[in-house]
Parts: C-alpha cells; structure tokens; sequence
C-alpha cells in the first residue's frame, strides 16, 4: 500500500545515512498500522518538524507514539485529529523531555479546559502554541490565568493561540 511504501522510503533514507529533518504527514487513513512502522524510525531520527496533521490519531496513538517522538524534536503538529484530554495528559511526559519549540495541537474537537492542564508541564524551550479550534471555553479570566502562569514559567513563550473556541465572555 501506499502506506508501506512510505514507510519503506523512510527507513531508505534513515539507513543510507541521510538525515531527515522535516516530516509533514497529512490525512492517513491506517494511522495505526503506520504508528507500528514508525516509531522506531522516529526514536533514532534527527527530525526537527513532525507533522502529523489529519491522520486519525486518536489517545491511544498518541500515547503509544509519545514513546518515540525524537527528544530533539523542535515542532510538533498533532493539529485536526481525533485527541481528548486523556490524550493531552499522555503528551505531558513527552513535553517534560523535549525542546520544543513549536506546538500545535489545533482543530481537535474533543480537547476541552481540562487540556489547559497542559500549561504546567511545558518545554522551557515553547515559544508557541496552537490550541485554535478546540472546545475550550475562553473566558477574560482563563487569559488572565494563562498569562500570569506564562509570565512566571516560561519567559520563552511568546504566541499562544485560542482562537476559533468558545468565546464565552470578551476576552482581553
């Protein structure tokens, strides 16, 4: 399929010694048959930017693929897939250990204010992140939060999008 053949092209590369620093994958259709395939690909890559965009990852991928995300990655795109809370919770552990730069967790329509919980365990190394288009209800007070915690934890992190949720109050 052309899922393997994919997968096949590379491993190619990876054992001809050359180095892979972008991955864009978008809408795959046997997500979990590729996760298999990958994830020891991407624990020994030297991949700055994974994308995996519209793949059909829901928890259970994501937490089987947090195994294996490279330490070194710098952006990370799990934007308009099928992720919850639980899957965000399951991210926590990867994000302790990375350098992050770049995160983009957008259009999930199942991740609501309890994946805010998020703001306590980011890279120091973030300096955006893209949670637009999920379910979590904006309110003057949540920004106030976010900024007060961004300010004392991470002075690195300088874009954080929330547009396209539920604006439930003007926002500051």
């Amino acid at each position: 399929t052309g899922l393997d053949k994919c997968h096949d092209e590379i491993n190619l590369l990876l054992q001809n010694n050359l180095t892979i620093k972008q991955l864009f994958l978008r809408q795959l259709k046997n997500v979990s048959s590729f996760v298999d395939n990958i994830k020891d690909t991407l624990r020994y890559s030297t991949i700055d930017f994974l994308s995996l965009w519209n793949c059909g990852l829901n928890d259970d991928t994501l937490k089987e693929l947090c195994d294996y995300f490279p330490k070194n990655l710098k952006s990370l795109t799990i934007s308009k897939n099928n992720i919850t809370d639980k899957g965000i919770q399951s991210l926590i552990p990867y994000l302790k250990l990375s350098k992050l730069e770049i995160l983009k967790l957008g259009n999930n329509q199942s991740i609501n204010d309890q994946s805010l919980t998020i703001f306590d365990h980011l890279p120091q190394s973030l300096n955006t992140i893209k949670l637009e288009g999920n379910n979590i209800k904006v309110t003057d007070q949540l920004i106030v939060d976010i900024k007060e915690k961004v300010a004392k934890l991470y002075p690195n992190l300088k874009s954080i999008f929330l547009t396209q949720n539920k604006k439930i109050s003007n926002v500051l």
